[in-house]
């Protein structure tokens, strides 16, 4: 520091007036100094050969012969002011033209809507702004959105975290989204809720247009997760939700469960649909075709999902106990056999027909009605002339005959056949 800048860090303490001889960490480390500081010392170079941002220097050049020049310069410059740069942070080289991807950031089209994707965990938040390129549905980014939670802000609600998360958005988007509608795309039932609630959502419709969507894609949904650290290891959110029977929003969410079976008794399938208001419609399917135990697995998914879809199910989770048919569903496991790669390509068909699907898997025993409804089709068996109708299933809280009546019943029977009868006759006597 500056001999003459010292005067101006004085401070008093109870033990007496002190100031500071070298600048203080805090001061050293404030972007604005720094930015300051690197402005002064590179001005003549800044556009020409040298790119300054805070504390990233850029040292470019034409051709790989003048770099070495370029170099020698910018060194000699920052040796000049006794300027410190760590090795580490230092050997970072590139050739722009081999460049095999590079990514910018382009302005958006006037009259186009825009997508904002949001993610927000404990401990920070992630966006991306993006567009649709012209006449395609591939997005280009406009704009990444990254911050660091407080450490007070960790211990607020989920809620308050996605209010945080949405009010830091609009502010630092506000020259984009006042010229846009914009569809806010996120995952985070939280939320959805405010957008619900407008006495909650009220502060962004006053003065943006903002549509919360669902969309199937998850590129810009990943990038916004990235940017908020990645998703977190656990559930999302702690059970403090203040309005915890709203917690996971999602009046439209179908679940299907599903199971095969194929021994020598026969072939069959068991599905069993659930729709939003915990209705559970199950279904069981004799196949008189020759089957494995895989296709038949793949016979009652696909019957399951085109169910649903009949239903009118648009967001659906799908349940199976089979790790074959869920992780070659979803892309782990590579398909081999040609026959189930058949099944697999149809079912791949199916899922751009919702609006999201996902497969998950279960153990076998938590899989068990469906097991129950696959055996049922294997074991039943009937004539080509017989209809047979929907088999209900009910509940009996009591046996037929009266509970007094069998009681009694039984009573009566033991008193006469009972092993201690003689030693009741001869007592009673």
């Amino acid at each position: 520091m500056a001999m003459d800048d010292t005067p101006k860090t004085l401070f008093i303490t109870p033990w007496g007036t002190f100031c500071y001889q070298a600048m203080p960490f805090g001061l050293k480390n404030a972007g604005a100094t720094y930015q300051r500081a690197a402005t002064t010392i590179l001005h003549d170079l800044i556009h020409d050969t040298v790119e300054v941002y805070v504390d990233d220097m850029i040292v470019k050049s034409h051709d790989r012969m003048e770099h070495i020049s370029t170099l020698k310069s910018f060194f000699d410059r920052i040796r000049k002011i006794q300027l410190k740069i760590k090795p580490p942070e230092m050997c970072v080289w590139g050739d722009f033209r081999k460049t095999s991807r590079i990514y910018f950031l382009m302005p958006p089209k006037p009259g186009e809507a825009l997508l904002l994707y949001l993610t927000v965990t404990e401990t920070a938040m992630g966006g991306l702004l993006a567009q649709y390129q012209e006449g395609t549905k591939k997005e280009i980014a406009i704009y990444y959105l990254r911050k660091k939670f407080l450490e007070y802000e960790t211990r607020y609600t989920p809620l308050e975290r996605a209010y945080i998360a949405l009010i830091y958005a609009t502010k630092k988007l506000r020259h984009y989204l006042q010229a846009h509608t914009t569809f806010l795309i996120s995952r985070l039932d939280p939320i959805k809720y405010i957008f619900e609630k407008p006495i909650l959502s009220e502060i962004f419709a006053t003065e943006f247009d903002i549509q919360c969507v669902n969309k199937k894609s998850v590129k810009g949904r990943a990038i916004s997760e990235a940017l908020a650290d990645g998703p977190i290891s656990g559930d999302e959110f702690d059970n403090d939700f203040l309005d915890e029977h709203l917690f996971n929003i999602n009046t439209s969410q179908w679940k299907m469960y599903f199971d095969g079976a194929s021994n020598r008794r026969g072939n069959g399938a068991g599905v069993l649909l659930i729709d939003p208001h915990e209705v559970h419609i199950p279904f069981s399917i004799k196949l008189i075709f020759p089957t494995t135990n895989n296709t038949a697995e793949y016979e009652a998914c696909i019957y399951g999902v085109k169910a649903a879809l009949a239903a009118g199910a648009r967001n659906l989770i799908v349940y199976g106990d089979s790790n074959l048919i869920i992780f070659q569903t979803i892309g782990v496991w590579r398909v081999r056999d040609e026959r189930l790669q058949m099944y697999t390509d149809h079912l791949q068909q199916l899922n751009p027909c919702f609006e999201e699907i996902d497969f998950k898997h279960l153990p076998r025993e938590q899989n068990s009605f469906t097991d129950a409804l696959a055996n049922l089709a294997v074991n039943l068996t009937w004539e080509d002339n017989v209809k047979v109708r929907s088999v209900a299933i009910e509940e009996k809280s009591s046996p037929v005959i009266m509970d007094e009546e069998m009681i009694a019943s039984l009573t009566i029977q033991d008193e006469e056949d009972a092993w201690y009868s003689d030693i009741k006759n001869f007592l009673a006597t």
